[in-house]
């Protein structure tokens, strides 16, 4: 075997060696931003805790937009479905300004905040004043 043979073989061995250290590098990064936490659960409480609590029904049908989340992909190759229950902090405007996922599957649970952040509310009137309230939405994941 010539000199100019073995470091194409060299050549070819790390080429496929590198390749392989960014697919598992790529496979990390995706797999971290999936299972990474989704919100701070102190700054929901402290924000939360002049706030209004109203039920999911009335949350439910005080909802002027409600944008359903896309289905990650990865919970679609691994057939995870179910319910993620997120807590809401909507203001005086109803505008969510905090959103944290109390139940569910992990992997399902960032995107659930993710449209739980984009919803929209009517404002909840108290005595005439608008007032911050919380509540629970309920997202819906199922494989078809």
């Amino acid at each position: 075997m010539s000199f100019d043979n073995r470091r194409r073989k060299w050549i070819a061995v790390w080429l496929v060696v590198v390749v392989f250290a960014l697919s598992i590098i790529i496979t990390l990064a995706v797999l971290w931003t999936m299972f990474a936490p989704t919100s701070s659960g102190d700054s929901m409480n402290a924000k939360s805790q002049s706030a209004q609590l109203i039920t999911p029904s009335v949350l439910e049908g005080r909802a002027i937009s409600k944008p359903a989340p896309d289905y990650p992909w990865l919970a679609e190759v691994l057939e995870i479905s179910g319910d993620v229950q997120v807590q809401v902090l909507i203001d005086e405007s109803g505008a969510v300004t905090a959103a944290k996922a109390l139940s569910g599957p992990r992997l399902l649970k960032r995107v659930a905040v993710e449209a739980a952040g984009e919803a929209r509310f009517t404002p909840t009137l108290l005595s005439g004043q608008p007032v911050k309230v919380t509540g629970v939405i309920t997202y819906r994941f199922r494989l078809e």
